[in-house]
């Protein structure tokens, strides 16, 4: 990820706070989130925020 000042960095969390938003990233994520959905996430709500989570594929 390219950053604003990468060459005056002296630490982990200096390079990471400099790490620019606007960036494209580099990689697309290659796996997919696989949830169950049973009697504890079979609300609208808890799909929901799975889904905003990151899931990929639902199964039941």
């Amino acid at each position: 990820m390219p950053t604003r000042n990468n060459d005056t960095v002296k630490n982990n969390l200096e390079w990471v706070s400099n790490l620019s938003i606007d960036a494209e990233p580099d990689a697309v994520r290659k796996s997919s989130i696989i949830c169950t959905i049973g009697p504890n996430t079979n609300k609208v709500e808890m799909i929901t925020a799975l889904r905003e989570a990151g899931m990929n594929i639902v199964r039941m």
